[in-house]
């Protein structure tokens, strides 16, 4: 046998090593699986939407935002979580800003406040403030749209 011959043998039984490869899916599988999750918490809170005629579908909706819901007793939640009042709010928002915030770029998170209709604006304009404080300039308030009978 010559050598070509030997070496195109060890060729023809090479296998190529699959174990790094299905660690690395299997990780980015539960990565997607656990941020999917998170993003469910946030919209699980039973809130009944104001209703407008100019509401529009969430399209553009960001991984990385920050949803404030504000149930009908007034209370915020956010993560699942119920803070303390408005002062848990400004500290978790100012933590949000200075994990987001690096030096070089200046990257604001962006807020989707889901408030429920029954909750006067007081609750809402305080949101407005504190964003407005902390220089959060991508700020949305979720709403549905009005149904017009004809």
């Amino acid at each position: 046998m010559t050598r070509q011959q030997a070496r195109a043998r060890k060729l023809a039984n090479a296998q190529m090593n699959m174990t790094p490869m299905m660690d690395v899916t299997f990780q980015l599988l539960i990565f997607f699986m656990f941020c999917t999750e998170i993003a469910k918490i946030d919209q699980q809170v039973s809130l009944t939407l104001p209703k407008i005629p100019s509401a529009r579908p969430d399209e553009k909706a960001e991984v990385k935002r920050l949803v404030i819901n504000i149930d009908k007793d007034g209370n915020y939640v956010v993560g699942g979580k119920t803070l303390n009042g408005i002062a848990d709010l400004r500290k978790l928002l100012e933590i949000e800003v200075k994990l987001r915030t690096r030096s070089d770029k200046d990257e604001r998170p962006p807020v989707l406040v889901r408030c429920d209709e029954n909750v006067g604006f007081v609750k809402a304009h305080l949101i407005l403030y504190l964003a407005m404080q902390l220089k959060i300039r991508k700020l949305s308030f979720a709403a549905a749209p009005l149904q017009v009978k004809h």
